[in-house]
């Protein structure tokens, strides 16, 4: 039986349902709140793993220079690299050899002031606490490498490989650097960005700030200079021999980075990476010229396999090319003592 006070709460009900449907006429469903720890959770699984640098050592002998980081977590060495700043160059150091969460990075750059304040990891940033200076110094084998024009003594590479493209282009570069030619006139050796000129030796061990009319060298002039320096010896001979020069055929100016320009240059011969370029166009398809960072860079140099640097000099083979961020060399082979 229903009782009046019923017939009461049932219109109520129905009034306030009318209600409802008139101010909102599409349904509404309740979603419960998710509890407020779950939804912090939920965020933290969203977000990338925040990386953290726990310790940076400089490690440095007379032999070698590296800088070991440690990372509170494993990370792909193929992501990480070190910047260092030196020699008004910002220098990217790449595949660190890893064990566990330390990642050392082998410094192989020329002497001068250096200066390493972070690392990169993908597109995050990672500063150290405190930047690293330190000095790297190698005046004797610059100074060897850049003030020579002796006679060349030569190196026997005929037992380490048989292949027959490897053979020539190993011969071109003995070619260049064999190469005897006779000064027509006192002319320019390289400058430096302060202005000094390299120092240089004839065949005969005389010694002198520059080509001295008559002495007889061995190799061609090093030089910058973009448009010279693709000369090779079949190149300079002809040049030479045809007598169509005069002092400022071999003599300019050259602008260095910064906006330091020395004048009186040495602006025709050949430098590391166009010596490089020239011995490998005998086997090439098609002739290049690449300067060092291409070579370090551009997807045609395969580089040689091995984990460590002791493998990868273990896996070369004659005429491969060692290069880094501001030299470049064939390798010709190992020696009597390895």
């Amino acid at each position: 039986m229903i009782n009046k006070r019923m017939i009461q709460l049932l219109k109520l009900s129905l009034s306030i349902s009318m209600l409802h449907s008139i101010f909102c006429p599409l349904p509404i469903f309740a979603q419960e709140e998710e509890p407020i720890e779950q939804q912090e959770e939920s965020q933290e699984d969203n977000t990338i793993e925040e990386i953290n640098i726990l310790d940076v050592q400089l490690l440095q002998s007379e032999e070698s220079t590296s800088i070991q980081v440690l990372l509170d977590q494993e990370v792909d060495i193929q992501q990480i690299v070190l910047l260092v700043q030196g020699n008004n160059t910002l220098y990217t150091i790449n595949h660190p050899n890893q064990e566990g969460c330390y990642y050392t990075f082998t410094i192989e750059l020329d002497s001068g002031e250096y200066r390493a304040e972070y690392l990169k990891i993908g597109e995050t940033t990672l500063f150290f606490e405190e930047p690293l200076s330190f000095t790297i110094e190698q005046e004797e084998e610059i100074e060897v490498q850049n003030s020579y024009y002796g006679q060349y003594d030569g190196f026997d590479y005929t037992g380490q490989t048989t292949d027959p493209d490897r053979l020539k282009v190993l011969q071109k570069g003995k070619d260049i650097i064999s190469f005897c030619w006779t000064a027509p006139f006192d002319m320019p050796t390289w400058k430096d960005e302060y202005g000094d000129p390299s120092m240089c030796t004839d065949i005969n061990g005389y010694t002198s700030w520059q080509f001295e009319a008559g002495h007889t060298y061995s190799g061609l002039p090093y030089t910058l200079n973009a448009t010279g320096r693709q000369y090779d010896d079949i190149k300079w001979k002809k040049l030479l021999d045809s007598g169509n020069y005069t002092y400022s055929t071999f003599s300019g100016n050259y602008s260095f980075s910064g906006g330091i320009t020395v004048t009186d240059t040495s602006i025709k011969g050949t430098d590391c990476s166009a010596f490089v370029s020239t011995c490998l166009n005998e086997v090439a398809p098609t002739p290049f010229y690449f300067s060092t960072y291409r070579m370090l860079h551009d997807s045609s140099f395969v580089k040689v396999t091995g984990f460590t640097r002791e493998e990868r000099f273990k896996n070369l083979q004659p005429a491969d090319v060692l290069v880094n961020d501001s030299h470049a060399m064939l390798y010709v082979g190992r020696d009597e003592d390895g």
